[in-house]
């Protein structure tokens, strides 16, 4: 006879916006992934925009603070994921221009979802660009071993660069509970 799995104490882990079977115990660094997703057709308020681009901020600060980091022997890991949130903190800069239709600095560091990269739809598509790498990244931090399926190493970020992780995650669930979009 199979044990019967507990309902209600895990959530489907989200890799690259597709969601698995498999469910994750949750913690207190680990997020209900469905209600954060927000609509396909809308971004963040400007405040809620600008208080994510903060925490990024913020840890990317925690990041280049690592004990790791020292250039240009930074360890691979660490630089992986410091890349990916560089790039993340990049797309929340160029919603505004996205919606706007204008210029953005560097177009080629913005994938381009749907095949656009103007308008209020290709920003919407961005952010949740941003949203699953954030959940991406969160995990990877909390959980090193994530790294390591990715074929990278076991790295050891510390208790600053994993507060300021959830910080991220924290920001974004409050900007998603709390729409409308600017």
């Amino acid at each position: 006879m199979t044990p019967k799995k507990p309902q209600g104490e895990g959530f489907p882990l989200a890799l690259l916006g597709m969601v698995l079977v498999q469910e994750v115990p949750r913690s207190p660094t680990q997020f209900d992934l469905i209600s954060i997703m927000p609509s396909n057709t809308e971004i963040p308020s400007k405040e809620h925009r600008e208080n994510i681009t903060a925490r990024f901020s913020d840890l990317i600060s925690a990041i280049e603070s690592h004990k790791s980091w020292t250039p240009p022997n930074v360890d691979r890991s660490l630089f992986h994921v410091w890349d990916f949130v560089k790039r993340s903190h990049y797309i929340m800069t160029e919603l505004d221009n996205m919606v706007a239709g204008r210029p953005l600095k560097h177009p080629d560091q913005i994938p381009k979802n749907d095949g656009t990269s103007t308008g209020p739809a290709a920003a919407a598509a961005s952010f949740h660009d941003v949203l699953t790498r954030t959940i991406m990244i969160n995990q990877s931090i909390q959980d090193p071993r994530m790294l390591v399926m990715m074929g990278m190493s076991n790295a050891d970020f510390g208790p600053a660069i994993k507060e300021k992780s959830v910080a991220v995650m924290k920001a974004l669930t409050d900007s998603t509970e709390n729409q409308p979009s600017s």
